[in-house]
Formats: structure tokens, C-alpha cells, sequence
């Protein structure tokens, strides 16, 4: 098994900083695209289709196979940079990028720095179910070192622009508009409207969102790489781990963000093998250290006998679990574990009526001294005004 650990510390050659944009997303057709910079970072116009980058200073930071290209791919989607004749979708999306930093984004930060000083600075992040919400996970948890994201949707790919026509690329632009709408609005994505708006789209996975909100968030991407696992047993089962190189800038440590495709339920689904059975992703999760598990949104899912399997993993890996009540139930947790609550815990919308959990109910009430406010709306009950979060943490 395969297992990449690149964490180290180096200098960057600016030759990432001055990578040829245009290689990437400027089409072969006669249309002519121009890209224009909205940062302090200027960009290099070429008309091949390969970057040139020095890549001799950047082995010992990610792996020689890593494509660095992303980078350029992550900047355009967040509005960084613009391709002349689509100025339109830099303004949109910066628009919502900008409304969301102000009225969510700033207080998540906020508060995750009075909250979650230890989290934060965690080995490793585990966020099951997580679709391509790196939004929320990076501004709760901006320095970790590794991040691994398991969720059913596809991983899909990095579009090359300059294969497409002015139509295509227009199109691709507006999925990624729409894709990005409710996480902007109400803090989550819909399951079934993520399907429809990423798996089923021209944006064919969650990869271009996730490099969307790490560039938002500031992160610069160095690169990313596949990475195929074989398990060691008999069946040698094979599974890929999508992995991008990120740091906040040149002085800071290289970080890893790695999305897995995979069925965290007990059987199958969307021909993806049950999680008991999945020993090729078993045994790497299994590699990790003590986790800080992430859960937000979930569907419930964990309250069900059919995601026993993920449930457990997670209370046997986690170090601490930031969760809402879509979770694990409050009352799974048994002994060893110590709360500290947020919000206000109310009934959960009708889709999910039945899983109304009295004894969480009662905790929030109860638990005076450990129970503060949530400057920001998080999950389903966005509209009411209600949102509730807890954090677990192990005491033995």
C-alpha cells in the first residue's frame, strides 16, 4: 500500500507563481482568451499545451508526478483570474464568495480560533459524508496536516479549457455557479441537487469545487496526484485516493487534502463495495493516526443499523468528533467521552422527523457553563434560526 507523507518544509520557485495559465484554458479554436489577474500575483500567457514549471525545487515538497496545474484551475474557478470574455462569471462568483465571507465565513473563523485552538492544529481531519464540502472544514480547521474527505460522489476531473469551445466553456462555468449555490445560501448541499449539479454535470465530481474553496479560503495548491492502494490480502482490492498539495504561503508547512470515493453504508450502493468489506480503504484509514473527526449535514446516516460499521470507526479513531445532531446520536457516545455544546437544539425538519433525540434535547438545556452561542448558521435548520453543534472529546 501506497501511503504519501509529504509535509516538509521548502521554498517554492516562482515559477509556480508565474505558471502559464493560458495553456490550460484558452481554447485551440480561433476564439482568443485573455487571462487577467485579480490578485498580486501576476500570470504568464502561453499558447501550448503543456506548463512549462521548474519542478526540481518542488520534489521535495510533493511528489514528481503531482500535476501542477491546478493550481491555475483552482484560481479561475474562485475568481482570482479571469479569462477575457468571461468576466461575467468572475464577478458572479466572487460576488457570492465575498457575501458568504462576510456574513459566515468571518465568524466561523472566528470562532473556531477561540474553540477549536487544539483541532485545529490536528494531524488529521476525517470528514465522512462530506461531498466536496472543504469550505466548512478548512475554515474550522485552517492548519491541520492532512485532511481526508470519503463521500460516494465521483472525485471527477480538471477540465482542459483549451479543448473546449467558447459554448462548453460558458456552460462548465454556470454548473459551477449552480453547484456552489446552496452551499453558499444555506451552509450544506442538498444530496439529491448535488447529484444532479456534480456527479450528473459537466462539472463531473467534487474535485473542481473542493480547489474552488481552497483557493477562497486563500490556500495556495502546488499540486495534485492519484495515488492507487492495493490491499494486502488475497482479494487485492484497488481503490484511488485523489490528493492535492496546498500550503497558505511560502513560509507555511505543505498540507494535504485527500478525497476518497468510496460507500461508507454496510451494503451496496452505487455498485461501490459496503464499507465492512472495503478492506483496501480499511487499511489505509487504519494507517492513520487518532483522528479529529468532522460531521455536518449527514443525512442522519449514522443513526441508521445499515452505517454501523462507519459509526464505530469513527468512535474508535476519533480524538475528538465536532458534530451536529446528524452525527453519531448523542446517545452512542456512552462513557470516556466529555461535551461541549453550541446553539440550540430544536426538533430536526420534517424530512427527518424521526430523528428527534430527547437526551440531546435534554443536554443542551441541562448542561449549564457548557453551553454558548453559535455566531453562525450551520446545517438544516438554517431557516429557523436554530443551529445546534456539539464537540466530543475522548477522556481516556
Amino acid at each position: 500500500m501506497r501511503i504519501a507523507n509529504s509535509y516538509c518544509h521548502g521554498k517554492i520557485t516562482s515559477a509556480i507563481h508565474l505558471c502559464a495559465i493560458l495553456a490550460l484554458f484558452l481554447p485551440s479554436c480561433n476564439q482568443q482568451y485573455k487571462v487577467e489577474d485579480h490578485s498580486a500575483k501576476s500570470a504568464v500567457v502561453a499558447d501550448t499545451d503543456t506548463i512549462a514549471v521548474d519542478t526540481t525545487q518542488l520534489l521535495p515538497l510533493i511528489p514528481p508526478s503531482a500535476d501542477t496545474s491546478v493550481r491555475s484551475f483552482a484560481r479561475l474557478l474562485a475568481g482570482l483570474d479571469t479569462l477575457r470574455g468571461m468576466e461575467w462569471y468572475a464577478k458572479t462568483i466572487r460576488a457570492s464568495i465575498e457575501r458568504h465571507e462576510a456574513r459566515q465565513m468571518v465568524n466561523v473563523r472566528r470562532w473556531s480560533a477561540q474553540e477549536l485552538r487544539a483541532q485545529s492544529q490536528a494531524d488529521v481531519i476525517f470528514y465522512p459524508f462530506s461531498g466536496p464540502d472543504a469550505l466548512y472544514m478548512l475554515g474550522l480547521f485552517p492548519h491541520a496536516k492532512q485532511y481526508v474527505m470519503i463521500a460516494s460522489e465521483p472525485a471527477g476531473s480538471f477540465p482542459r479549457f483549451n479543448r473546449l469551445g467558447r459554448d462548453s466553456i460558458k456552460t462548465y462555468l454556470e454548473s459551477v455557479i449552480e453547484s456552489t449555490r446552496e452551499v453558499y445560501s444555506y451552509s450544506y448541499f442538498i444530496t439529491d441537487s448535488m447529484r444532479k449539479n456534480i456527479a450528473d454535470s459537466i462539472v463531473n465530481g467534487t474535485l473542481p469545487i473542493i480547489t474552488l474553496f481552497m483557493a477562497q479560503h486563500g490556500y495556495d495548491i502546488l499540486g495534485y496526484d492519484r495515488v492507487a492502494d492495493v490491499s494486502s490480502d488475497s482479494t487485492k482490492q484497488q481503490q484511488l485516493r485523489h490528493v492535492l498539495y496546498f500550503r497558505r504561503d511560502s513560509a507555511s508547512p505543505v498540507q494535504q487534502l485527500t478525497y476518497i470515493e468510496a460507500n461508507l453504508g454496510n451494503a451496496r450502493y452505487m455498485g461501490l463495495t459496503p464499507f465492512p468489506q472495503n478492506n483496501v480503504l480499511r487499511e489505509y484509514l487504519n494507517t492513520l493516526p487518532r483522528c479529529h473527526s468532522f460531521v455536518k449535514s449527514a443525512s442522519y446516516l449514522m443513526h441508521n443499523a445499515g452505517f454501523s460499521a462507519i459509526r464505530s470507526f469513527v468512535l474508535s479513531k476519533s480524538q475528538s468528533i465536532l458534530q451536529d445532531d446528524t452525527g453519531v446520536p448523542y446517545g452512542m457516545y456512552g462513557s470516556g467521552w466529555s461535551f461541549r455544546f453550541y446553539g440550540e437544539y430544536t426538533r430536526p425538519i420534517r424530512m427527518f422527523a424521526g430523528r428527534y433525540q430527547a437526551d440531546l434535547d435534554s443536554a443542551f438545556l441541562t448542561q449549564a457553563g457548557r453551553h454558548t452561542a453559535l455566531p453562525f448558521y450551520y446545517g438544516y435548520l438554517f431557516s429557523r434560526g436554530k443551529q445546534n453543534v456539539f464537540l466530543a472529546s475522548r477522556t481516556r
